[in-house]
C-alpha cells in the first residue's frame, strides 16, 4: 500500500494555503496518497483542532498525519515530529502547542518526539520566504520525508517526552443518579458532544432532566425538561431530545433531523448536568 499523509488544518479553502501544501507534498513524496481530513477548524482554535484528531485517530493509517492550527507560527513555539507506543508507523506532525497531545494519548503516549528542523530554504529553492507559512516550509516537508523512509533522527533533534505542550481535559463528574460534562463540540447537523463516553452514562435511567450551565458565570441556567436514551436518531419523535452515543463513542444530545445545539442554545464550553428522572 502507499504511504498516506492525512492533513488538517484551520486553513479553509477560500485562501491558497491548502492547495499550496498539497502541491509541496506531490513534489516531494509524489507516491504519496493525501488524504484531507478537515480544513474547516475554526481559526487559531487549538482545543477544536485537538478534539478533532481524538474523534479521528484510531481510523488513521500509517505514514504522517499533518496537524496545523498555528497561531504562534513564526514564534517561539516548536515544530513536533511524534510516534506513539500504539502505532510507531505513524508519525504526527505539528506545532507544540497542544493540538497532538489528546491523540498522542489515545494511541498510548508519545514515545520519541524530535523539534523539526525547518529547511535551509525555502521549498521552491528560494530564500526570500518568511516564516509564517510552516504548514508548506516545514510541516509538509517533514511529513513527506518521514514518508520516503527518513527515520525520526533524520528529520530533528530529540526531544525531551516531559516538555511537550498538552491541554487539560474537561472535567466529567458523576454521581448516583447524574453526570456533568463539558460541551466539546457540535458538528454541523447540531448534534452535541460531551465530554462524557457513552458508558460513563450507564449510571442514568432511560429518561434524564437536562440542565445547560453556560460558560458565561453571568448567565442563567437554563432547563431542557428531559432527554431520552436512544441508539438512532429514528428513535426520537419530532421535537424529542436524545442522548445517545456518537460514533466516536462519546455520549451526545441529538435530535432528529433538527439541530439540538440550536434548540438548547448552547455553546462549545458550557456544562450540561443531566441527573436521571425517576417515576
Amino acid at each position: 500500500m502507499k504511504p498516506c499523509i492525512t492533513f488538517a488544518s484551520d486553513f479553509g479553502l477560500v485562501d491558497e494555503f491548502v492547495g499550496v501544501v498539497h502541491a509541496v507534498l506531490i513534489r516531494l513524496a509524489p507516491e504519496c496518497h493525501v488524504v484531507d481530513l478537515s480544513h474547516g477548524i475554526p481559526p487559531h482554535d487549538v482545543g477544536a483542532g485537538a478534539r478533532l484528531l481524538l474523534r479521528s485517530i484510531r481510523w488513521m493509517p500509517d505514514g504522517a498525519l499533518m496537524a496545523v492550527v498555528d497561531p504562534g507560527v513564526g514564534g517561539a513555539r516548536r515544530a513536533l515530529g511524534v510516534i506513539t507506543a500504539e502505532r510507531p508507523g505513524l508519525l504526527l506532525v505539528g506545532p507544540d502547542n497542544g493540538v497532538l497531545w489528546p491523540a498522542l494519548e489515545e494511541l498510548g503516549g508519545a514515545t520519541a518526539a524530535v523539534h523539526l528542523a525547518r529547511p535551509a530554504l525555502a521549498t521552491d529553492g528560494s530564500s526570500h520566504a518568511g516564516r509564517t507559512f510552516d504548514g508548506r516550509d516545514v510541516f509538509a516537508p517533514a511529513a513527506a520525508n518521514w514518508c520516503n523512509g527518513a527515520s525520526l533522527a533524520e528529520l530533528g533533534e530529540g526531544l525531551e517526552l516531559r516538555t511537550l505542550a498538552r491541554l487539560p481535559s474537561p472535567e466529567v463528574a458523576i454521581g448516583d443518579d447524574w453526570l456533568s460534562a463539558e460541551v466539546t463540540w457540535i458538528d454541523r447537523f447540531g448534534n452535541v458532544e460531551l465530554s462524557a463516553h457513552a458508558e460513563q452514562c450507564r449510571g442514568l435511567g432511560p429518561r434524564t432532566e437536562v440542565t445547560i450551565r453556560r460558560a458565561d458565570p453571568t448567565a442563567s441556567p437554563c432547563l431542557w425538561s428531559e432527554a431520552v436514551v436512544v441508539t438512532s436518531f429514528s428513535d426520537l419523535a419530532s421535537g424529542r431530545l436524545g442522548l445517545i452515543a456518537d460514533s466516536s463513542g462519546m455520549a451526545a444530545l441529538v435530535m432528529n433531523q433538527r439541530s439540538a445545539a440550536s434548540t438548547l442554545g448552547v455553546r462549545i464550553g458550557d456544562r450540561v448536568l443531566l441527573r436521571t428522572v425517576s417515576g
